[in-house]
């Protein structure tokens, strides 16, 4: 081991960086732990949160995993609908034209990101199509 000392060591830092070494030393950090800290954050709420889980679910818990499954035929759906070729995608959504050729077969789906753009560009309309579902792709083999 290289007994040189780092600048950044005082004379009274060992060098040793074991566990045991590191455990029985406090660390000098030179932050001040905050006494007010769990006062200004608050306590969780733990008789609100029980007595919530009590009443059941505020929101209608669905088969996340379905929607996950169906989440690309969505907006396939939602895309061919939308847009009159694939070069219109690229035209509106930052993405390359394979990405488009994908999403108007239904191999892949908009991200986070693109679903945002596509709610605030196409307001109520993409959020029936997209999140509720009103608008439902048509059944497999059938366009």
């Amino acid at each position: 081991m290289d007994e040189r000392r780092s600048p950044l060591l005082r004379a009274d830092d060992s060098p040793d960086r074991s566990e045991a070494a590191t455990a029985a030393k406090p660390r000098e950090s030179g932050h001040v732990a905050d006494p007010n800290r769990e006062r200004a954050l608050g306590r969780f709420p733990y008789s609100a949160h029980g007595e919530a889980l009590a009443r059941g679910h505020a929101v209608p818990v669905g088969d996340f995993n379905a929607y996950h499954r169906r989440w690309p035929e969505r907006w396939q759906h939602f895309i061919r609908t939308n847009f009159r070729s694939q070069a219109h995608v690229c035209h509106v959504f930052p993405v390359s034209p394979r990405t488009a050729a994908k999403w108007w077969r239904g191999e892949t789906a908009g991200s986070a990101p693109m679903l945002a753009m596509a709610l605030v560009t196409y307001g109520p309309d993409a959020r029936r199509m997209l999140i509720d579902g009103d608008s439902e792709p048509p059944a497999e083999g059938k366009s």
